[in-house]
């Protein structure tokens, strides 16, 4: 039997992902929401804070620890459909690093969820949180989010995915899309 399809949430750091996904696991409780962030600080053993503000060859290195993190993650549960919550760009206080299509080509997605919200928003959200986040200026965020959205639709067109692009509280559409994604990945 085929595995259930993984769907990747992209966007940046307080756009709403790990909102987007709780809202969605609400009206189904059968998605396994996984968080490449979690799953890469359990199996390094690290602090999520050196994780991000790690130098760039690190933080390249961790990123393609990301595939197996997820299969051991997916174990015994191949059956269900996985959103998992990551980045397209990471930026660690100096720098905007892109993380590699070969990265998100191991996890074999099914498509991509791409979350777009105001910067104020993401501002707001980022000084209401209690994670640790760089603190960014509306034009930085405005950036942080522009190039964060090109590299993930590089990767829908590279891997031949389809892109959906909402804000967090669309969360009928994302449902929509993934509800597709099962359906076109059911054997003929």
């Amino acid at each position: 039997m085929r595995p259930g399809p993984l769907i990747v949430l992209l966007g940046i750091s307080g756009v709403g992902k790990s909102f987007l996904a709780r809202r969605m696991s609400e009206f189904r409780p059968d998605l396994l929401c996984l968080s490449a962030g979690t799953l890469l600080k359990e199996a390094l053993r690290v602090d999520p804070e050196k994780l991000r503000t790690a130098n760039r060859d690190v933080i390249l290195a961790n990123q393609a620890l990301l595939s197996e993190a997820v299969r051991r993650a997916r174990s015994g549960r191949w059956q269900q459909t996985v959103l998992l919550e990551a980045h397209s760009v990471i930026d660690n206080d100096k720098d905007l690093i892109d993380v590699p299509v070969e990265v998100i080509q191991a996890l074999e997605i099914a498509g991509i969820i791409l979350i777009e919200e105001y910067a104020a928003h993401i501002r707001r959200r980022r000084k209401a949180d209690l994670r640790t986040r760089p603190d960014r200026k509306l034009y930085e965020l405005d950036e942080q989010q522009r190039q964060s959205s090109e590299v993930a639709v590089r990767y829908a067109t590279i891997l031949s995915v389809p892109i959906l692009r909402l804000s967090s509280e669309d969360y009928n559409s994302a449902l929509n899309f993934v509800q597709e994604l099962e359906y076109l990945s059911q054997p003929d």
